[in-house]
């Protein structure tokens, strides 16, 4: 089973999907999944036309192949229906939709004749693990594939454990599995998940050449067989796979390490049993706190969720340019993520220097993404070609939308604002990339607010999802519209917040992170704070997380927020910065940065109260609670 966007709850209700069966030539038949007017996911129905359809194939003579195909659209096919599995309330309804997707999709494994997955677009969850249950597959330039299921916190259990186990290795498929991961064609290619990849318009005739090929045996390294024949080495696998899922969850999801479990027993099983652990292993997984949780954190974030503005800045159409004015560490990673996207952007920065920082940095990022397969060659040069610079704003007359990506100071803001109204177009939009400027007030520096808008990217810029839309009292639809769409061809997701004191993000956490420094100067040590934060579950500790941001830009902020009604800059980050500590860009903040292993300033216990003896547990449940007492307030009054 799988995640993707139930169709029901997210398109228009018109043409309904099914699986269309049709002969195209002497012995061959395509089977088309057709997702109507949406993505094609399986539900009951869906699962018993499949079974329906085997049925009918497997009592005909006058096969030599049979080809699975999509509708062409991005999405191959999304796997399960979330809204129909997210409805089952007990082990057994769970037991009971697993066993049918199992059924239907053995169905179609045992049929007589060579079957060929014809992928093109995504293949997730159980859309792969159909392409798995097929004879062969070849996959377009373009496909992509994945078994994500522990990002719900289930594991793949229409056969994706079972079948990719023997496809590819224990080792390839506890990696695949495990982490949930999205592999293009090449690394399908390279794993072994696919047979071949071609230019789309070739994958029917790449398919014949496969059905009239001999079986392939399984492409999997001596050295994961022989760990996974036998007893020591087994458990070998076991347990260095605990250990990696366990460093990365720190034991929360209890998804992956069912499914090492699930995978690492595959060995001397028949599918038969391997399919029944499967269902064994699903049933309380599914039917969890941590399952439902996290099918909740997913429903919330999906397109069908967001607000109406949201929902039809989705169909606008692509910026054709967005402008950037900042080559520093934000403007420079938005410049490089949208011409990783196929964007074209006008960077301008009055430093040359800063300028061959960031082409050089987009070149770096194109050359890796080339060389592991993410992207062809000729590609990857036509994206370095979609990144002008410039010192001055002169061409950014034809940008659709300008980012403002300099420090958080007044008089810079005010200066580039300025600047841009005398440069860009009339319909231009200008997006400001403030953490704690409100558009109110930068929109006495720029003559039109209806074209003003903030886009507020959080460092690092290429991980980190979450993007502010902050509309000003003036901002129009239009341009909230406009931002909104960038974010979403970054892959970000968007929140439209409201103009007040740090919008959402920096006011919950500027009272965390001041509770947290206070903390330390009470006598809590820094590290069994960060441990403890981190133990519960936030994926960085306070002190971590702002040595990541720098101590400069957060004093910044805090000044900015202190003039505001927030409290600003906190005492220990001060004492900090004023002995030339400012994070991880220096190498020293609250941690020394050497390599990936930070280790506490020694600077640090000079300026910290006497050690206290508070347990981790406490630590955590004080700092959080500060984070959800702000939480509500922002809801209460608006804010989001």
């Amino acid at each position: 089973m799988s995640i993707a966007a139930p169709m029901r709850a997210d398109t228009p209700s018109g043409k309904t999907r099914a699986i269309r069966l049709d002969m195209i030539g002497d012995g061959e038949a395509v089977l088309t999944l057709d997702g109507g007017d949406g993505i094609f996911l399986f539900d009951r129905d869906m699962l018993e036309q499949l079974a329906r359809h085997a049925g009918d194939l497997a009592a005909r003579t006058d096969l030599r192949a049979i080809y699975i195909r999509g509708t062409g659209g991005s999405t191959w096919c999304g796997g399960a229906d979330l809204e129909a599995f997210g409805e089952l309330t007990g082990q057994d309804a769970v037991r009971d939709v697993v066993a049918a997707g199992q059924t239907a999709f053995s169905a179609w494994a045992s049929l007589p004749v060579p079957t060929v997955a014809l992928l093109d677009g995504a293949a997730l969850g159980g859309g792969f693990e159909l392409a798995l249950a097929c004879t062969r597959r070849t996959a377009s330039e373009s496909a992509r594939v994945a078994l994500p299921e522990v990002m719900l916190g289930i594991i793949p259990a229409w056969g994706g454990c079972t079948r990719l186990t023997r496809l590819v290795g224990a080792v390839r498929a506890l990696e695949a599995v495990t982490t949930g991961r999205t592999y293009n064609a090449v690394r399908a290619l390279r794993a072994g998940m696919v047979d071949s990849v071609v230019p789309r318009a070739l994958l029917l005739e790449e398919g014949r050449r496969l059905a009239r090929g001999a079986a392939k045996k399984p492409r999997i390294a001596a050295t994961h067989r022989l760990l996974a024949a036998t007893g020591p080495g087994r458990l070998l696998l076991r347990t260095q796979a605990r250990k990696k899922v366990l460093a990365a969850t720190s034991g929360h999801y209890p998804a992956p390490l069912a499914a090492i479990d699930v995978i690492t027993a595959q060995h001397g099983l028949t599918i038969a049993s391997g399919l029944e652990l499967e269902r064994r292993t699903i049933a309380p997984l599914a039917t969890g706190a941590v399952a439902r949780s996290l099918l909740r954190v997913f429903k919330m974030t999906r397109p069908s969720a967001r607000p109406d503005i949201l929902r039809s800045a989705h169909a606008d159409p692509t910026p054709a340019c967005v402008g950037i004015v900042g080559a520093g560490i934000m403007g420079g990673a938005i410049a490089r993520l949208l011409c990783a996207k196929g964007i074209a952007v006008r960077l301008v920065d009055p430093s040359d220097d800063a300028l061959v920082r960031v082409r050089k940095a987009l070149a770096d990022d194109l050359d890796r993404k080339s060389r592991s397969g993410d992207l062809g060659r000729p590609e990857a040069r036509r994206r370095l070609l979609l990144l002008a610079v410039s010192t001055t704003p002169s061409g950014l007359s034809g940008a659709d939308l300008v980012i403002e990506a300099v420090p958080e100071r007044a008089d810079l803001k005010r200066d580039v604002l300025a600047t841009l109204a005398a440069s860009i177009g009339p319909s231009t939009i200008v997006a400001s990339n403030t953490s704690s400027f409100p558009v109110r007030d930068l929109a006495a520096w720029f003559p039109d607010p209806t074209r003003l808008v903030g886009l507020h990217f959080f460092n690092p810029v290429d991980k980190l999802p979450l993007v502010e839309i902050i509309r000003g009292a003036g901002t129009s639809d239009a341009a909230v519209r406009s931002a909104a769409k960038v974010a979403m061809e970054l892959g970000k997701t968007p929140i439209v917040v409201g103009d007040g004191p740090g919008f959402l993000v920096n006011r919950l956490f500027t009272p965390y992170l001041r509770a947290a420094c206070t903390s330390v100067l009470d006598g809590t040590p820094m590290k069994r704070i960060d441990d403890a934060v981190e133990t519960w579950g936030l994926a960085m500790g306070p002190f971590r997380m702002m040595d990541m941001i720098g101590l400069d830009v957060l004093d910044d902020v805090g000044r900015n927020l202190a003039t505001r009604g927030l409290e600003g800059s906190h005492p220990l980050l001060t004492a900090l910065l004023a002995r030339g500590f400012k994070g991880r860009k220096t190498g020293r903040g609250f941690y020394v940065w050497k390599g990936n292993a930070p280790t506490p300033n020694p600077a640090l216990p000079e300026l910290a109260g006497r050690p206290t003896t508070e347990s981790p547990a406490a630590v955590a449940a004080r700092l959080l609670d500060v984070l959800a007492t702000e939480a509500r307030a922002a809801i209460a009054d608006g804010t989001v």
